[in-house]
């Protein structure tokens, strides 16, 4: 009887320290959820999490709109351009969802969007960054590290004025709410989506 409890006990406390471990790993961990006709992103999203939306995006045809959740700020910045160019070429709209305020990295996926918009008290931020020469905006314009992030707005937005406004808008770790006025200023919403 004594070594039953005991093999009992033994497995309650492997089960609640799997538990526990699940909770850790999928803690941040990216979250996809199709709900007719959009594609719900959240969480910390890696370069890994662009082929999870390619698939769901494929296995759905219904899918015309990516809605970004609440997304990590530790999210891969490579990754947000990387899925960005991805849902562009899919011919995707992207909205946030209402009362999120994407992060200045978050805010480099949504420009992906052929379509843009801010659900209800939904926010667009931006900021300085970090490079590995340290803050971007305190390196030459010419510098090679500014070179991709203006080449991906000028892509996706026709210009990179959105990224010169950055650079200058707030301090790396730091983030500048865009108000109204500069959201139309740069086009970063188009309206209705389909």
């Amino acid at each position: 009887m004594r070594r039953a409890a005991i093999i009992l006990g033994g497995l309650a406390a492997l089960g609640a320290l799997t538990a526990v471990l699940l909770s850790l790993i999928n803690d941040g961990a990216a979250q996809f959820e199709v709900a007719g006709e959009r594609m719900v992103v959240a969480g910390n999203l890696t370069l890994l999490s662009t082929e999870r939306i390619e698939v769901l995006a494929e296995q759905h045809p219904e899918i015309t709109t990516v809605t970004l959740g609440e997304i990590d700020p530790a999210s891969d910045p490579q990754s947000m351009m990387e899925k960005a160019l991805l849902i562009r070429s899919l011919d995707l709209n992207t909205e946030v969802a209402p009362g999120v305020t994407l992060t200045p990295g978050a805010m480099l996926l949504f420009l992906g969007g052929t379509g843009r918009r801010l659900g209800d008290g939904a926010g667009l931020s931006v900021s300085d960054w970090q490079t590995s020469v340290g803050p971007a905006s305190l390196l030459d314009p010419q510098h090679p590290a500014h070179q991709e992030r203006r080449r991906h707005m000028e892509v996706l937005l026709g210009d990179a004025a959105l990224y010169d406004f950055s650079l200058a808008a707030a301090p790396v770790g730091a983030a500048h709410i865009l108000s109204a006025d500069e959201i139309a200023r740069f086009g970063l919403t188009t309206g209705e989506t389909r």
